[in-house]
């Protein structure tokens, strides 16, 4: 049965290579220590991202939180908060 999860290591990915980011820039980018976390979500480890790690992932991948979670929408850029 499918999970509205299905797909969202995925789409991490393919969203932290778009934009030329390492797993360990990427943790770095959401506070975490290391890459531990960026891989487990991408290699479906863990599959259960709380609302904030969803949050700071949309920004730090420049993406919506329903791409990540859903993947219906086109991801887009949103501009870094610095760029504003």
């Amino acid at each position: 049965m499918e999970t509205p999860l299905d797909g969202f290591g995925q789409r991490v990915r393919e969203q932290r290579k778009s934009l030329g980011l390492s797993m360990a820039e990427l943790g770095r980018m959401m506070g975490q220590k290391s890459s531990w976390m960026v891989w487990a979500w991408e290699s479906g480890e863990r599959r259960d991202p709380s609302a904030s790690s969803i949050i700071a992932l949309a920004e730090a991948l420049r993406c919506s939180t329903s791409y990540l979670l859903e993947g219906k929408h086109a991801p887009y850029r949103v501009p870094k908060k610095e760029d504003t």
